[in-house]
């Protein structure tokens, strides 16, 4: 599927979203693979912004779990 379909296809999808939070969620995603910086909510400090900065950057260069492996990691935890 060609991206300009695949845009369509999501705008889409997204015009049909009425959930206030869940377009607020997925601006927020779309930011974020789109290198596009968002305003910060008025609720989070420069501090708490720079940690968040700070994890997108190790996320792009790989430093991270998934999910399926740290519940691995904690099964066999859990059975010793």
């Amino acid at each position: 599927m060609s991206k300009e379909i695949l845009r369509k296809k999501i705008h889409t999808l997204v015009d049909d979203i009425e959930d206030e939070s869940a377009l607020q969620m997925l601006m927020e995603d779309a930011a974020v693979y789109s290198n596009h910086n968002i305003e910060a909510p008025d609720n989070l400090t420069s501090a708490q912004w720079a940690v968040i900065e700070q994890a997108r950057e190790q996320i792009k260069n790989g430093q991270f779990k998934t999910s399926e492996s740290v519940k691995e990691h904690f099964a066999q935890w859990l059975a010793r």
